[in-house]
């Protein structure tokens, strides 16, 4: 079963990545050191996979509907996107076909209560601790949806309540569900990759979402052209874990770095960075495709229902 899904998981990342080439064309612009950018530069990402086991923990602040596809591309340029997780919101799982399809994918499904989500998080962790040999990307949103005037709003009212460092690009991240997967994997996960992203036509005020809607995006071929993504790299070992309290300062200082950086981002156009980096978004080979053969049908029939699906919706 899990080598199936591995494989499963794989082939509907390189399908993903076929569509996005034709559908929305795009670049994806890294900021960040060189040692952590060098594993997506050309000539490195075309090498062969090997059997190193790279297992680490990916967060981002959360823009659009489709954030987690650019994380998938890494995944992807990684040679790991057959061990991509991803912890979604428990409404997505009730989406016909597709919801069955990240169920299958072992993906994780959170509810807004910590007491359900606990138990949850408990089940689908004690297996990926155990996974020691298997390659391994987790990403998980810890602001829990993405931005909008709306949630904006909420986040805003909960920090001025609470007297919370108040953010004007990102929205105040939740606590419980980083730090559960800290503690239960860092034994056998070496990092956690900080990711801001960054979409241009944002400002104070216009949020990527208002722009960048699944409507617009599939139907009226209005798509992020450049997707901006900051990167760091820290050692699980060094992030404060014996403490919750020392945990979360630790992350809202990360968050309050996040804001810094998209405040410059949006009057300047970039992000800072000591070594930029940009990639098209495509297969290293188009050979890839070959190796598709046997869920041709089932992967054409899945993006035909999603089209007309999203189709009726809007």
């Amino acid at each position: 079963m899990n080598k199936t899904r591995r494989r499963t998981k794989k082939h509907a990342g390189i399908m993903c990545i076929v569509v996005a080439k034709l559908l929305l064309p795009s670049y994806v612009i890294f900021y960040g050191e060189k040692i952590i950018l060098s594993d997506f530069e050309e000539d490195l990402s075309k090498k062969e996979e090997t059997e190193e086991v790279n297992r680490f923990i990916f967060i981002s602040n959360h823009q659009i509907y489709i954030d987690w596809f650019y994380v998938w591309w890494i995944a992807y340029l990684k040679k790991i996107d057959n061990g991509i997780f991803i912890v979604l919101k428990d409404s997505l799982k009730r989406i016909p076909i597709i919801g069955l399809g990240m169920k299958t994918f072992g993906f994780i499904f959170l509810s807004r209560s910590w007491k359900e989500d606990h138990l949850r998080f408990n089940n689908h962790f004690k297996d990926l601790s155990l996974l020691t040999d298997q390659s391994m990307l987790l990403l998980l949103y810890p602001e829990g949806t993405n931005i909008s005037l709306y949630t904006k709003n909420q986040s805003l009212a909960y920090v001025k309540k609470n007297d919370l460092p108040v953010l004007d690009y990102v929205l105040l991240p939740r606590i419980k569900g980083l730090y559960f997967c800290l503690k239960n994997l860092h034994k056998t996960t070496k990092y956690l990759y900080d990711c801001t992203i960054g979409y241009e036509g944002t400002t104070h005020n216009i949020y990527a979402q208002d722009i960048y809607t699944l409507k617009s995006i599939l139907f009226e071929g209005q798509f992020p052209k450049n997707v901006h993504m900051h990167l760091r790299r820290f050692s699980v070992d060094t992030i404060p874990l014996d403490d919750e309290d020392q945990f979360k300062n630790w992350l809202y200082n990360l968050w309050i770095e996040k804001d810094k950086l998209l405040f410059q981002f949006i009057n300047h156009g970039h992000f800072p960075g000591d070594f930029t980096l940009k990639r098209r978004i495509q297969l290293n080979s188009i050979l890839e495709i070959l190796n598709l053969w046997d869920v041709y049908i089932a992967i054409f029939l899945f993006i035909i229902f999603t089209y007309y699906f999203l189709k009726l919706l809007y």
